[in-house]
């Protein structure tokens, strides 16, 4: 019978193998992401990783203070989920981005003017 330090022991090991297990899968995903320009010509936006010729729609999921989740749809289907944090939110173009993405909101898609905290 194993003592209770053993037992224990092997649990710690356990928890540790799944850590390392759940942190190489994260680092795949993390590496498959796509990377893209998201553009507004003032009319509408397109995520350079599809078409240029393919317009998207765009919704503003999340809207907490230093985090936003955008939720991007193309006509075809295909789905893009981009995040912004604190790093893009200090950059010189993140107020022109979101007018732009208030503005697109303001005509009917997305999370609601008066529901933004960003």
């Amino acid at each position: 019978m194993l003592g209770i330090h053993e037992a224990a022991a092997r649990y710690l090991a356990f928890l540790a193998l799944l850590f390392c297990c759940m942190a190489v899968l994260c680092a795949r995903a993390w590496r498959r992401i796509p990377s893209g320009t998201l553009e507004w010509d003032g009319s509408a936006w397109r995520w350079s990783a599809w078409s240029q010729d393919e317009t998207c729609q765009i919704q503003w999921t999340l809207a907490v203070p230093g985090f936003s989740v955008l939720r991007l749809s193309a006509g075809n289907g295909d789905v893009q989920w981009l995040m912004t944090g604190p790093a893009m939110e200090r950059q010189a173009q993140w107020a022109a981005f979101r007018r732009a993405l208030v503005a697109h909101v303001e005509r009917g898609h997305g999370i609601a003017p008066e529901h933004l905290r960003v």
